[in-house]
């Protein structure tokens, strides 16, 4: 298992662990996210705040599992145990547990990944538009 960060650097890790892991890279940020993804398995979104999470939908379209906070935004786009995993208070146990299954059981989390790929449907940029076209429209009524 090689664990991939962005977003922040090993600079800014070591100031919440000393340890030398050697399998953990910091890219800290990244223009191109789309060359990690595709050759990643898994995403883990801890976050304790989102809007709209694109790096869901930037995982999804990338076969990726999805592990993430249940909290809005996140929760908006995955639903637990149909696309995706949500981990109630970022309950760290229940990450490494999850990834430890992953890694055993793959096949057993590929009709999530699945049902990922049709969760993006709805968020593709032509309908996404029109509904928000739509949205705005009633509102001026």
């Amino acid at each position: 298992v090689k664990f991939i960060f962005c977003g922040f650097t090993k600079k800014e890790f070591s100031k919440f662990s000393n340890k030398d892991f050697k399998n953990l890279e910091c890219k800290g940020f990244v223009e191109d996210v789309n060359k990690i993804l595709i050759t990643s398995d898994i995403l883990l979104l801890p976050s304790h705040h989102e809007g709209l999470p694109y790096s869901i939908l930037e995982a999804m379209i990338n076969k990726n599992l999805i592990l993430g906070n249940n909290i809005p935004g996140i929760n908006n786009i995955i639903v637990h145990k149909e696309n995706g995993i949500l981990i109630n208070d970022n309950n760290t146990d229940q990450y490494i547990l999850t990834i430890n299954d992953f890694i055993k059981n793959r096949l057993k989390y590929n009709k999530y990944i699945e049902n990922a790929l049709l969760t993006i449907h709805k968020y593709e940029r032509n309908a996404f538009l029109t509904k928000y076209g739509d949205y705005i429209s009633n509102l001026n009524r």
